[in-house]
């Protein structure tokens, strides 16, 4: 939190005094190899009263501000800055992935109602919490969909790329909800004829590493939050929640409705890409127009005649996407 006492003469809450609190918000021991990405506002308090989310021109003598700071090891952001800058390209801005998901994927009801939106990758699970309107949590594990493509393949014999084959075919992560009956077709290598396997054995592969990645986020989120006060239940994005039985099995381990998330869509792309796999890099988009959109000063001409290069280019088409 960052309190600071409201000094001007009508006591009257200003933008200044709110940027003043989030900097005493911010002012705390950092570890050296950390650094700060985004201070995210979840509600102010004034005098006492909490709740509040615009205190500007409120009155007051006591403005408190309550964030969820979010930090990332220094070495890796300074690592990819490096390697996006070395293709040619500058670097804005870095955002949080949970951050760029819910840009496009969650509403602001669905916010307000409480949610926690979870993007299951090829190497990691990144989680986030909404309640009340506000992040109140972000998390994730080093586990993703490429374990459970390296469990298959370690356990069937098989090499990864038949194991991703396997996978997405015929793969089901909740056990009950696969028939005993239900055979499926296991390709072999070297010409061999393929082989049949009962996909309920298939099954008890995949849905204890599925199981291990939800269980290590509700126990992250356990730590700090209860489970109560989450109306929109559970949000899965990611390849990896393309894998059927996730939503059924998250919802089981978090005891809340689950459901698979689609990125709202955006004029100019194709319909191809409303599709989970893409809402990170969607909502980077939205957040970058939305944010030039906002810097951008009205009512200026530009020069007739001047060639625009492919900086330019991009920042016009961001401009046209909303």
């Amino acid at each position: 939190t960052g309190v600071v006492g409201i000094s001007s003469p009508e006591q009257e809450i200003k933008r200044g005094d709110i940027f003043r609190s989030l900097e005493v918000a911010r002012a705390f021991e950092l570890p050296q190899d950390r650094e700060i990405l985004h201070t995210l506002v979840q509600d102010f308090q004034i005098d006492g009263q909490s709740g509040i989310k615009d205190p500007i021109d409120m009155l007051g003598h006591r403005l408190e501000s309550r964030v969820l700071i979010v930090t990332a090891s220094s070495a890796i952001s300074q690592n990819q800055r490096k390697c996006i800058q070395r293709s040619g390209l500058n670097v804005s801005r870095v955002v949080l992935q949970s951050l760029a998901d819910a840009e496009v994927v969650l509403s602001t009801e669905e916010k307000e109602m409480g949610t926690i939106l979870i993007n299951i990758g090829s190497g990691t699970t990144d989680m986030i919490a909404y309640r009340s309107g506000a992040p109140i949590f972000t998390g994730g594990v080093n586990l993703g969909g490429d374990d459970v493509t390296n469990d298959i393949a370690y356990i069937l014999n098989k090499t990864r790329a038949t194991a991703e084959q396997i996978k997405r075919e015929s793969g089901h992560s909740y056990v009950p909800s696969v028939s005993n009956e239900e055979m499926i077709i296991i390709p072999q290598v070297g010409g061999m004829p393929a082989i049949k396997m009962p996909k309920r054995e298939l099954s008890r592969i995949i849905e204890p590493r599925m199981a291990e990645i939800f269980s290590l986020l509700l126990d992250a989120f356990g730590k700090e939050h209860d489970r109560s006060g989450f109306g929109g239940g559970i949000v899965l994005v990611g390849g990896g929640a393309l894998l059927s039985g996730v939503t059924d099995l998250a919802s089981e381990l978090f005891r809340m409705p689950a459901r698979l998330g689609f990125p709202e869509a955006i004029g100019g792309l194709d319909r191809s890409y409303i599709n989970p796999h893409y809402t990170t890099v969607l909502g980077l988009l939205k957040s970058e127009a939305r944010r030039l959109r906002e810097n951008q000063p009205t009512g200026k001409v530009g020069r007739k005649g001047r060639s625009q290069g492919p900086a330019s280019k991009l920042k016009g088409f961001f401009r046209t996407l909303f």
